[in-house]
């Protein structure tokens, strides 16, 4: 599928993106895909599933204050599927959507994120939260809500967030990843949603999972020889994920293949106007107002396709128009990596 994962459903295999970008989504850091993973994933009780994911909001620096690295509540987050027909025709068989909105419990304090040690999500120390909600539109447009109101964990700070850190001291190191989700921290755990639907997901701050030599990429050395080479120039940085699971009897036959890309937009138009006492605060305390129709500003597949091997101003056109499934854009390169389990890429967040 152009523009997109292609991972078969009858196979334990995972297709992941690179942190390629196009100019001008390098302005927009909340709204900018690093990454689109998709692998066959089963839980404890044998039901199977396509877990899709999509990270956003590159080189998240852990050591930072106040902390606002953040979902935008002006962004709409997408990640598409499609199957069957679907996939030779060039359109989603569903669009999952994911709506953010961010509250604050007091406005009128510099300590925006943290108030305090946070023993338990969304508990009186957390003063900035964020939930959000998940729905499922499928190919004429006909939505179906799977979640509302789910809980993104506070992000990493140190001592006000120490149950990520190991012996739950926020002076020491991040816990490492874990190979079933029993083992997950505390925030972790009371932010993954399920539903009787079969549909689980989890939205948040993680570690950066991808692994790659950038710099060499970009220095042109692909001997990737040399002190200290290859580098992983994703270490020790964040990045935001969504990761829902999809039962695969949602989708049909489990053995056939599944086009996976996601895309981020924001409304046509943003108006910013006087602050207000509402509550809620936008992103650099600007207070906006939006309206129009969502337009799409960046597209997650295999873009580093576009991005090494296209010119600038082509890579631009690839990530800003609602182009779907591209039949002009012929992939060259997929990075292929192992999924471990149904949770594995919310395994870890880095101190």
């Amino acid at each position: 599928m152009a523009g997109g994962a292609l991972v078969a459903l009858g196979a334990p295999k995972a297709f992941a993106s690179s942190h390629m970008d196009a100019p001008l989504i390098t302005l927009d850091p909340a709204a900018n895909t690093t990454d689109v993973y998709a692998f066959r994933s089963n839980d404890a009780t044998g039901k199977k599933y396509l877990t899709v994911a999509l990270a956003v909001y590159p080189f998240e620096e852990p050591g930072i204050g106040p902390n606002k690295y953040n979902f935008d509540d002006d962004v709409l987050y997408e990640i598409h599927v499609a199957t069957g027909s679907d996939l030779a025709a060039g359109r989603a068989t569903y669009s999952y959507q994911f709506q953010f909105t961010t509250s604050y419990k007091n406005v009128n304090t510099i300590a925006q994120s943290y108030l305090g040690v946070v023993n338990n999500v969304n508990d009186a120390n957390q003063n900035l939260t964020q939930r959000y909600t998940v729905t499922r539109m499928n190919a004429s447009g006909k939505g179906t809500t799977l979640f509302t109101d789910v809980l993104v964990p506070p992000n990493n700070q140190g001592l006000v967030t120490p149950f990520y850190n190991q012996g739950d001291n926020g002076e020491n190191l991040a816990k490492e990843g874990v190979a079933v989700a029993a083992s997950l921290d505390k925030y972790t755990t009371q932010t993954i949603a399920s539903n009787s639907t079969g549909y689980s997901v989890f939205a948040g701050q993680r570690d950066d999972g991808f692994y790659a030599d950038i710099q060499s990429i970009f220095d042109l050395d692909f001997s990737f020889s040399g002190p200290n080479k290859p580098f992983d120039s994703q270490g020790g940085f964040h990045v935001h994920t969504i990761v829902l699971n999809i039962l695969l009897s949602e989708l049909g036959s489990e053995q056939q293949n599944a086009g996976v890309y996601a895309t981020t937009s924001r409304m046509k138009v943003e108006v910013l106007q006087p602050p207000k006492n509402t509550g809620k605060k936008k992103k650099n305390n600007d207070f906006s107002q939006t309206s129009g129709h969502f337009v799409q500003v960046g597209r997650q597949g295999n873009p580093l396709f576009s991005a090494k091997r296209w010119s600038q101003l082509r890579t631009r056109i690839h990530f800003r128009p609602r182009w779907s499934f591209s039949h002009r854009i012929v992939p060259a390169l997929s990075l292929l990596i192992a999924g471990a389990g149904a949770f594995w890429l919310i395994e870890r967040v880095t101190a």
